[in-house]
Parts: C-alpha cells; structure tokens; sequence
C-alpha cells in the first residue's frame, strides 16, 4: 500500500480521528473497548508464564477479530519533533519490525491535536509522530516479537483490517479495540467479559 492509498483508505474509514490509538478510542468510543492482559490488570509480565498468558489473549483476541492468514495493515511510528526524512524510521530499522518493508506516511503534527484531558502532557510544541504501514499476514503466533516489545513498553504498533472494518491497537497492559459498530462492539465484550477491565469506563 503506497502512502497515497493508505490516506484515501483512512480519510473514508476513519474520518473522525487520526491514527492513534488513544485518539481513536475518544474519537469512535460507541465502537472501542479495551482487554487487559493479565488477570486482576497486572500491567506488566514478571515471569515466562505471564508473558505467555499475554500473547495467548491478544492472538486469540486477534485471531477471533480478523480470522486466521488474514492481510492486515501494521502501523507503527516515532516521535520526534522534525517530520522524518527516513523511508524506514530512525529507530525502526532494528528489533522486531527489521523484517517488514515499511512505508513512511504523512506525520502526524500532535501539538495542533484537540487536547486530551486525560493527557496532560500529551502534546509538546513542535512535537510530531512519524507514521509507518507494512502489510502483514496474521496468523497466531506469528508477530508474537512485536507483541512482546508491545508488552515491555518497548515499541508501539497498531493492526488495522481492511475486510473486518477493525483496528487492533496492543499496549503494555492490554489491547484496545475498534470494531464496525456498537453491536459488534456488545458481542465481542460479551465474549470476553473476563478479560475487560473491572473500571466503569472500561480503561
């Protein structure tokens, strides 16, 4: 996907919002609910055993939204405050996304972002987020590197269905989720009751 084409796809799926994970759970919150991934809301893994209840919830969440060898869109990104002139990122070039060809997208500018409230430190003058895609093909199990970078705080990342009209955003606690509609929205939370945060908001 050229750059050209992931801004035509984005403009007419996601008009409302940008491509940030914690904009978009604001922006579409009818259709947004959010799994955390270890029990009682651990945030992060301190054993072998957690880091493996971890990528066993977010692959079977995963795998349940979009299906099994599914194409989806992986997004990723750097802060920096200059928009990136690299075609690959200054940081991305190592660890778990070294084997992805990815294509620089338009950055985002976060200082001219209506401000969150949550976030009072969100925004920075002059600060911008220099955006990323690869196209991937999900099976269970098979970018389970960069969920664990995910998991330790390590890197950020996004997967985004075209076919199944939802985004799967990980975290280093959980994993928020944007579907179609509120219905499926309902269903999906239905089904995993025991993984959704005990908070009335659902953070």
């Amino acid at each position: 996907m050229t750059a050209e084409e992931f801004e035509i796809f984005w403009s007419a799926t996601y008009p409302l919002t940008v491509p940030l994970s914690y904009k978009m759970r604001v922006d579409y919150s009818s259709r947004w609910f959010r799994i955390h991934s270890l029990p009682e809301s651990k945030r992060y893994p301190s054993t072998d055993e957690e880091l493996g209840i971890i990528l066993y919830r977010q692959n079977t969440m995963i795998t349940d939204l979009v299906g099994v060898k599914s194409d989806l869109l992986l997004i990723t990104g750097e802060y920096d405050y200059k928009p990136s002139n690299s075609t690959q990122g200054q940081f991305l070039n190592d660890g778990s996304f070294s084997h992805l060809e990815l294509t620089k997208l338009k950055h985002i500018e976060l200082d001219k972002l209506v401000p969150d409230p949550h976030l009072p430190d969100e925004n920075r003058p002059g600060e911008v987020y220099n955006l990323f895609v690869a196209e991937v093909s999900w099976q269970f199990g098979a970018h389970d590197s960069i969920l664990k970078d995910i998991a330790n705080w390590v890197t950020t990342a996004m997967f985004i269905s075209v076919a199944a009209n939802c985004v799967i955003a990980p975290y280093d606690g959980g994993m928020d989720v944007l579907v179609k509609d509120t219905a499926t929205r309902n269903r999906y939370k239905e089904k995993y009751g025991d993984w959704l945060s005990k908070r009335e908001d659902g953070m």
